[in-house]
Protein backbone atom coordinates (compact mmCIF):
# COMPACT_ATOMS: atom_id res chain seq x y z
CA UNK A 1 0.00 0.00 0.00
CA UNK A 2 1.63 3.04 -1.23
CA UNK A 3 1.00 6.48 0.26
CA UNK A 4 -0.26 9.21 -2.33
CA UNK A 5 2.83 11.92 -3.00
CA UNK A 6 3.43 14.59 -1.05
CA UNK A 7 3.55 18.00 -3.42
CA UNK A 8 6.96 19.96 -2.83
CA UNK A 9 6.94 22.63 -0.31
CA UNK A 10 5.58 26.43 -1.77
CA UNK A 11 8.59 28.36 -3.16
CA UNK A 12 8.86 32.16 -2.18
CA UNK A 13 7.61 33.68 -5.72
CA UNK A 14 4.26 31.66 -5.39
CA UNK A 15 3.95 32.50 -1.88
CA UNK A 16 4.54 36.36 -3.86
CA UNK A 17 2.27 36.00 -6.43
CA UNK A 18 -0.60 33.94 -4.43
CA UNK A 19 -0.98 36.98 -2.03
CA UNK A 20 -0.49 40.13 -4.97
CA UNK A 21 -3.20 37.60 -6.84
CA UNK A 22 -5.22 37.57 -3.66
CA UNK A 23 -5.06 41.28 -2.84
CA UNK A 24 -5.97 42.61 -6.51
CA UNK A 25 -8.85 39.91 -6.42
CA UNK A 26 -10.03 40.11 -2.35
CA UNK A 27 -13.71 41.82 -3.02
CA UNK A 28 -14.97 38.89 -5.29
CA UNK A 29 -12.88 36.20 -2.79
CA UNK A 30 -14.35 37.22 0.72
CA UNK A 31 -17.17 39.02 -0.13
CA UNK A 32 -20.41 37.90 1.15
CA UNK A 33 -22.89 36.03 -1.42
CA UNK A 34 -25.79 38.38 -3.63
CA UNK A 35 -26.55 39.05 -6.90
CA UNK A 36 -23.23 40.20 -8.12
CA UNK A 37 -20.80 37.15 -6.01
CA UNK A 38 -21.66 33.31 -6.36
CA UNK A 39 -19.95 30.74 -5.69
CA UNK A 40 -19.15 30.63 -9.57
CA UNK A 41 -17.14 34.21 -9.13
CA UNK A 42 -14.99 32.76 -6.21
CA UNK A 43 -14.26 29.91 -8.03
CA UNK A 44 -13.12 31.50 -11.13
CA UNK A 45 -11.04 34.14 -9.32
CA UNK A 46 -9.38 31.13 -7.28
CA UNK A 47 -9.00 29.29 -11.24
CA UNK A 48 -7.58 32.54 -12.44
CA UNK A 49 -4.68 32.79 -9.41
CA UNK A 50 -4.22 29.09 -9.50
CA UNK A 51 -2.91 29.57 -13.45
CA UNK A 52 -0.62 32.46 -12.15
CA UNK A 53 0.68 30.92 -9.25
CA UNK A 54 1.60 27.86 -11.84
CA UNK A 55 3.19 30.23 -14.24
CA UNK A 56 6.22 30.85 -11.85
CA UNK A 57 6.53 26.74 -10.69
CA UNK A 58 7.20 24.89 -13.73
CA UNK A 59 7.70 21.52 -12.03
CA UNK A 60 4.92 21.69 -9.99
CA UNK A 61 1.06 22.18 -11.15
CA UNK A 62 -1.08 23.40 -7.78
CA UNK A 63 -4.92 23.39 -7.64
CA UNK A 64 -7.25 26.01 -6.37
CA UNK A 65 -8.09 24.11 -3.27
CA UNK A 66 -3.93 23.54 -2.73
CA UNK A 67 -4.04 27.44 -2.81
CA UNK A 68 -6.84 28.08 -0.71
CA UNK A 69 -5.16 25.61 2.20
CA UNK A 70 -1.99 27.56 1.50
CA UNK A 71 -3.82 30.69 1.82
CA UNK A 72 -5.52 29.77 4.88
CA UNK A 73 -2.58 28.74 6.83
CA UNK A 74 -0.82 32.06 5.79
CA UNK A 75 -3.15 33.95 7.25
CA UNK A 76 -2.75 31.60 10.55
CA UNK A 77 0.44 31.84 10.74
CA UNK A 78 0.25 35.82 10.31
CA UNK A 79 -2.59 35.88 13.08
CA UNK A 80 0.00 34.26 15.45
CA UNK A 81 2.77 36.50 14.72
CA UNK A 82 0.87 39.97 15.12
CA UNK A 83 -0.90 38.46 18.34
CA UNK A 84 2.78 37.34 19.53
CA UNK A 85 4.13 40.92 19.07
CA UNK A 86 1.18 42.42 20.40
CA UNK A 87 1.30 40.17 23.58
CA UNK A 88 4.87 41.21 24.58
CA UNK A 89 3.78 44.98 23.47
CA UNK A 90 1.50 44.96 26.33
CA UNK A 91 3.76 43.63 29.04
CA UNK A 92 5.08 46.04 31.69
CA UNK A 93 8.27 48.53 30.40
CA UNK A 94 6.91 47.90 26.55
CA UNK A 95 8.11 44.02 26.67
CA UNK A 96 10.91 43.19 24.65
CA UNK A 97 10.41 41.73 21.64
CA UNK A 98 11.71 37.79 21.16
CA UNK A 99 13.82 37.29 18.25
CA UNK A 100 11.17 34.76 16.27
CA UNK A 101 9.15 37.78 16.09
CA UNK A 102 10.16 39.37 12.67
CA UNK A 103 7.50 40.53 10.14
CA UNK A 104 7.87 39.80 6.53
CA UNK A 105 6.72 41.33 4.00
CA UNK A 106 4.71 38.88 2.81
CA UNK A 107 3.36 38.72 6.34
CA UNK A 108 2.63 42.47 6.53
CA UNK A 109 1.01 42.59 2.72
CA UNK A 110 -1.04 39.59 4.20
CA UNK A 111 -1.80 41.63 7.53
CA UNK A 112 -3.27 44.37 5.46
CA UNK A 113 -5.27 42.61 3.16
CA UNK A 114 -7.37 40.49 6.00
CA UNK A 115 -7.21 43.47 8.37
CA UNK A 116 -6.58 44.35 12.03
CA UNK A 117 -9.40 43.29 13.05
CA UNK A 118 -8.81 39.65 11.80
CA UNK A 119 -5.84 39.58 14.30
CA UNK A 120 -6.87 41.41 17.06
CA UNK A 121 -10.20 41.87 17.06
CA UNK A 122 -12.79 44.84 17.36
CA UNK A 123 -11.56 47.91 19.62
CA UNK A 124 -13.67 48.44 22.44
CA UNK A 125 -15.61 45.27 21.72
CA UNK A 126 -17.74 43.75 24.58
CA UNK A 127 -18.05 39.82 25.49
CA UNK A 128 -21.95 39.05 24.53
CA UNK A 129 -21.83 36.13 26.48
CA UNK A 130 -21.01 38.52 29.58
CA UNK A 131 -23.63 41.52 28.49
CA UNK A 132 -26.24 37.92 27.90
CA UNK A 133 -25.76 36.82 31.62
CA UNK A 134 -25.55 40.47 33.21
CA UNK A 135 -28.72 40.75 31.20
CA UNK A 136 -30.27 37.44 32.50
CA UNK A 137 -29.32 38.48 36.05
CA UNK A 138 -30.79 42.20 35.87
CA UNK A 139 -34.04 40.23 34.52
CA UNK A 140 -34.33 37.48 37.73
CA UNK A 141 -34.09 40.41 40.49
CA UNK A 142 -36.74 42.44 38.48
CA UNK A 143 -38.86 39.44 38.91
CA UNK A 144 -39.35 38.44 34.78
CA UNK A 145 -40.22 35.35 33.34
CA UNK A 146 -41.30 33.59 36.23
CA UNK A 147 -38.79 33.93 38.17
CA UNK A 148 -38.00 31.18 40.80
CA UNK A 149 -36.74 32.83 44.14
CA UNK A 150 -35.76 31.10 47.08
CA UNK A 151 -36.42 31.91 50.87
CA UNK A 152 -34.53 31.41 54.08
CA UNK A 153 -36.22 29.08 56.08
CA UNK A 154 -38.08 30.27 59.23
CA UNK A 155 -35.38 30.33 62.29
CA UNK A 156 -37.98 26.98 63.66
CA UNK A 157 -36.80 25.26 60.64
CA UNK A 158 -32.86 26.07 61.22
CA UNK A 159 -31.04 23.29 62.68
CA UNK A 160 -29.60 23.45 65.73
CA UNK A 161 -25.81 24.15 65.76
CA UNK A 162 -23.38 24.26 68.32
CA UNK A 163 -23.43 28.18 68.75
CA UNK A 164 -27.16 27.60 69.00
CA UNK A 165 -28.10 25.10 71.50
CA UNK A 166 -31.84 24.37 73.46
CA UNK A 167 -30.52 26.12 76.65
CA UNK A 168 -29.95 29.46 74.69
CA UNK A 169 -32.49 30.28 71.86
CA UNK A 170 -31.01 34.01 70.96
CA UNK A 171 -28.31 32.94 68.21
CA UNK A 172 -25.25 34.37 68.67
CA UNK A 173 -22.93 36.54 66.39
CA UNK A 174 -20.34 33.21 65.94
CA UNK A 175 -23.72 31.33 64.84
CA UNK A 176 -23.19 29.96 61.47
CA UNK A 177 -26.04 28.12 59.01
CA UNK A 178 -24.78 25.65 57.30
CA UNK A 179 -24.75 26.05 53.72
CA UNK A 180 -26.97 22.74 53.00
CA UNK A 181 -29.68 24.96 54.60
CA UNK A 182 -29.97 27.51 51.92
CA UNK A 183 -29.78 24.56 49.45
CA UNK A 184 -32.94 23.32 50.85
CA UNK A 185 -34.84 26.48 51.03
CA UNK A 186 -38.27 26.53 50.15
CA UNK A 187 -39.36 28.22 46.77
CA UNK A 188 -42.07 29.83 45.38
CA UNK A 189 -43.14 31.54 41.94
CA UNK A 190 -43.14 34.91 41.81
CA UNK A 191 -46.26 36.42 39.60
CA UNK A 192 -45.87 38.37 36.68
Amino acid sequence: MSRPKRSPNFTNAEIIILTEEVEKRKDIIFSKHNSTVTNQAKKREWDLICTKVNLVNSSFSRTADDLKKKWSVLCSDTKKIFSKIKREERKTGGGKLPADCFVTPVEDKIQSIIGETAISGIDGGIDTLVVDKEQNESDDMQGRGGLIITEAPAAEELPESPAHSSLNDTPTSSSIIPTSTFISAKKRKIDK
